[in-house]
């Protein structure tokens, strides 16, 4: 019997099956091509590799893959990632061969809908410069957005200084640029440069998930579901580059290098991207090879001496296209032991379940993905949630359901600022304070004033510390500054360090001097960041 596995954890021999795709290695092949690579077997260190024989690629990974098999414990999935340095040619290890660098941006948050929809208005910037670019789902919860090499000049302007040289602050001032323009609420700084990449069709090696890379008007429909090895479709627009993007971004660097006060400040409308032509479908997927309803799903479900696999395959079918009178289904597996029937049941009653199960979704076990999903229940049913998400704020204090609670308020609305706002006066402290950052966020970006108003709250300034970086206004760099040395609050003395960064602050370098010296080693390790970046960036600007 040939095993099926919706969803994450996809056992080893599907893992098989899957590399052993001619159309995936292909994409490997040619990936290797274009970038270092790096492979990680899951069982020890990671190794550089670049074959342009399939049967060694296979070969490499079969043998990972029974190494993992032999041994139980190690549950990470082999994978690849690469690199974001290019060289010419790619396999090249001489430093005098670096002739560019990827730029890659994500979001990282806890749950995937918030990553994707924080980079919605950095593509619209990006796409009113003409800047090309690539995104690709990782396979657990963010959105990369890479900017190819081949997309910048190798000098900055009419001066001789390469782009390779000040890179790290040619990044820097590219995603102050874009966090100041595509602010939609004033915590959304942490828009950042990831750790590492990995390559696309590579399976994530903690879910098993497909890095899918995606088109813009695909990301309305996209679901993490079909991030499965057996719904992913290899497609060559990733690794291809057309030539009328080569050097698109230098307007956009030309910009970004003139003082903060002299960029244009203009601030694209968010596009409505959660309402797309059905016809753009899903063309990122493949046929589902199991796509069968019925009687025998829903015995599956309720039946006692079923398997967790054959339980989540069954609503996986139901999933598809769910129908009212299958809620008692739903309902009932709510509970059930395996985490993926679970994230199907809540993507489901996302789409068909009334108001009154949100009590039942709140209490069922949870995790990233099925929070998601209740987030999206609950904007579907708009202010009829809401009170039972504010006796959620007051009671429930898992992670789990906190910040998804938070994330649905939010999104609901204006709806929910009466009931927050009457939790100002609740007499637990935790709960007015995160009632007060909901209402914050649901009304966008504060003026200045109440900024400094905030920073002068002792349990506030290290939030207003990062705020006052949206600033550049000669109250916000006097208090900044005077938060830069606050001795009472090493988190503000921090947020204030980075933030001098997002400002034309004319004692910047002062300042950070200053912070060398700071009893708090996280205080002087930024201090350090900066002095170096602030040189680069003189360096980087002197056209």
């Amino acid at each position: 019997m040939t095993i099926i596995t919706p969803g994450r954890r996809p056992t080893i021999d599907e893992v098989r099956a899957y590399y052993s795709r001619p159309e995936i290695l292909n994409e490997i092949l040619q990936a290797m091509q274009r970038w270092h690579v790096r492979f990680l077997p899951g069982y020890s260190r990671q190794s550089w590799v670049y074959t342009e024989d399939p049967a060694e690629l296979h070969a490499l990974m079969m043998q990972s893959l029974d190494l993992m098999q032999a041994n139980p414990e190690r549950t990470e999935y082999p994978y690849f990632r690469i690199n974001w340095e290019r060289y010419h040619p790619a396999h090249s290890w001489d430093k005098d061969t670096l002739w560019g660098y990827d730029f890659v941006i994500e979001k990282d948050s806890f749950l995937w809908q918030e990553c994707f929809e924080a980079m919605l208005p950095v593509m619209d910037i990006l796409d009113d410069f003409g800047v090309y670019y690539w995104l690709k789902y990782t396979g657990h919860h963010s959105l990369h957005l890479v900017i190819p090499a081949e997309c910048f000049p190798h000098t900055l302007g009419p001066s001789t200084v390469p782009l390779t040289e000040v890179r790290e602050a040619i990044y820097h001032r590219l995603m102050v640029f874009l966090n100041k323009r595509a602010r939609q609420h004033y915590n959304e700084h942490n828009r950042h440069c990831p750790p590492g990449t990995n390559m696309p069709y590579s399976v994530n090696e903690d879910t098993g998930l497909v890095n899918t890379p995606l088109l813009r008007e695909e990301l309305a429909t996209f679901r993490p579901w079909q991030a499965s090895i057996y719904l992913v479709q290899a497609r060559d627009f990733w690794r291809t580059v057309p030539g009328v993007a080569h050097g698109c971004a230098a307007t956009l660097l030309a910009e970004v290098l003139k003082p903060f006060g002299e960029q244009a400040r203009f601030y694209p409308p968010l596009k409505d991207d959660m309402t797309i032509p059905d016809e753009a479908g899903a063309a990122h997927i493949l046929s589902a090879p199991f796509t069968g309803r019925g009687d025998v799903a829903r015995q599956s479900i309720a039946g006692r001496d079923t398997t967790a696999h054959e339980r989540r395959l069954a609503v996986w079918q139901l999933m598809l296209d769910p129908k009212e009178e299958e809620l008692p289904i739903f309902i009932a597996a709510l509970v059930d032991e395996d985490a993926d029937t679970r994230w199907f049941v809540a993507e489901a009653l996302s789409q068909v379940g009334p108001p009154e199960i949100l009590p039942a979704l709140l209490a069922m076990p949870h995790d990233d993905m099925a929070g998601a999903c209740w987030v999206d229940f609950c904007v579907r049913h708009g202010e009829a949630a809401i009170p039972v998400l504010i006796e959620a704020l007051k009671h429930f204090k898992s992670m789990w359901v906190s910040l998804p609670v938070d994330r649905a308020l939010e999104r609901i609305g204006a709806a929910s600022i009466p009931y927050l706002k009457k939790l100002l006066d609740n007499p637990d402290s935790n709960i007015r304070k995160n009632a007060a950052c909901i209402l914050e966020r649901i009304s966008g970006t504060p003026t200045l004033d109440e900024v400094l108003a905030m920073s002068t709250r002792h349990n506030r300034e290290h939030d207003a510390a990062l705020m006052l970086g949206w600033y550049d206004d000669a109250c916000a760099h006097r208090r900044l500054a005077e938060l830069a040395q606050e001795p009472r609050n090493d988190h503000a003395r921090r947020n204030a360090i980075k933030a001098l960064l997002w400002t034309d602050h004319p004692d910047a370098e002062q300042l950070l001097r200053h912070a060398l010296d700071d009893k708090n080693d996280k205080v002087r390790h930024w201090a350090q960041y900066g002095i170096e970046l602030l040189a680069q960036i003189k360096r980087s600007t002197q056209v």
